[in-house]
């Protein structure tokens, strides 16, 4: 039974299997399930240690042309995601507080910032 103030969420099935309109560069799926792993283990990732295991998945460096730092922050983002829909059934039992206090802020400090942007993100990017 879900306590007052907890978090809650109405989950359907899809309806259809998604389609895919953009491909992955080599290595991303990989990256994603290290970082994932990674990060149920508690362990921190900042952005040394994400462009190390990046260059690892995708055969070379961002120098090198291998990756843009988006890739990277995309994948790192999917892992986040994994980790918290696992986490989910714990999250919605906790009250706002508790999740926050308990779960989600000690998890965003161990995740790198996202620094170093791409021109795309810095041609668009909208200030208030």
């Amino acid at each position: 039974m879900l306590r007052e103030n907890c978090i809650t969420a109405v989950i359907s099935a899809p309806t259809a299997s998604a389609s895919v309109d953009c491909e992955l560069l080599t290595g991303t799926e990989s990256l994603i399930e290290e970082l994932h792993a990674r990060l149920l283990a508690g362990e921190s990732i900042n952005n040394p240690k994400l462009s190390e295991i990046a260059e690892r998945h995708f055969g070379g460096s961002r120098a090198a042309g291998a990756y843009s730092p988006r890739d990277a922050y995309d994948a790192m983002e999917a892992s986040v995601s994994k980790l918290l829909e696992s986490k989910a059934p714990e999250l919605m039992m906790m009250s706002v507080p508790g999740a926050l206090r308990l779960v989600l802020r000690p998890l965003t400090e161990r995740l790198p910032r996202q620094a170093d942007r791409t021109r795309e993100q810095v041609l668009f990017q909208q200030l208030c």
